[in-house]
């Protein structure tokens, strides 16, 4: 892949283009965006988790494996939060996305085909696209939101006669994609300048150290 100067070109959990690791102390701003994130990822999954044990304990409305499905899902949210050290987002598509967005969009797509305890869970796939668009690349961006969309039109897909019921799900599907759609560019676009105005700050700082021992 083709690299410039026009901001950092690491993988999202990569080495950064001159050899050394950047770590999150060097992108303070993306570090707490990264923690953020995670951190909010940890409390959908602990929702989620207490959420179908309640139906689950009161209803038997889930299934049982559902709620130990939850249960996983939760302790690897909360493991990767505390034990993930990313590195600065860049450029590049790393196949260690999986990690996080992956498994987010596997989670969610399993809960909201099983309609559990009738909710809907639409929303929760707008955590995976921000998260691919603030801290990956736009490819990456790019890639998830296709997935979703062609998970939520997957899931309005019309089983059975075309009724009333469909046609509103089918409508809410179309524009539940075009809004993230424009939510993951718009989002990507501007954490593109933040890096890029991080990178430029770093420079500078590193310029006028080099010319205070210089002088």
């Amino acid at each position: 892949m083709s690299r410039d100067d026009s901001g950092p070109q690491s993988s999202w959990f990569g080495d950064s283009g001159s050899g050394r690791p950047t770590t999150l102390d060097d992108q303070f701003a993306f570090g707490r965006l990264w923690h953020a994130f995670m951190t909010a990822r940890a409390a959908f999954a602990l929702v989620l988790f207490g959420l179908f044990a309640t139906i689950h304990g009161l209803s038997h409305g889930v299934p049982a494996w559902l709620v130990a499905a939850s249960g996983g899902y939760a302790l690897s949210t909360i493991a990767y939060r505390f034990w993930a050290r990313p590195l600065a987002p860049g450029a590049a598509f790393s196949t260690q996305w999986l990690a996080v967005i992956g498994v987010d969009v596997a989670a969610f797509s399993v809960v909201q085909s099983m309609q559990a305890g009738g909710i809907n869970f639409t929303p929760l796939f707008a955590l995976p696209v921000l998260i691919s668009a603030v801290m990956g690349s736009q490819a990456l961006t790019l890639a998830t939101t296709a997935v979703v969309a062609g998970l939520l039109l997957i899931d309005a897909w019309p089983s059975g006669s075309q009724t009333i019921e469909n046609s509103q799900g089918w409508t809410q599907a179309v524009l539940t994609i075009s809004g993230l759609s424009i939510v993951a560019f718009l989002t990507n676009q501007l954490s593109g300048r933040l890096s890029r105005e991080e990178l430029a700050a770093r420079r500078n700082r590193m310029e006028a150290q080099v010319q205070t021992l210089v002088n």
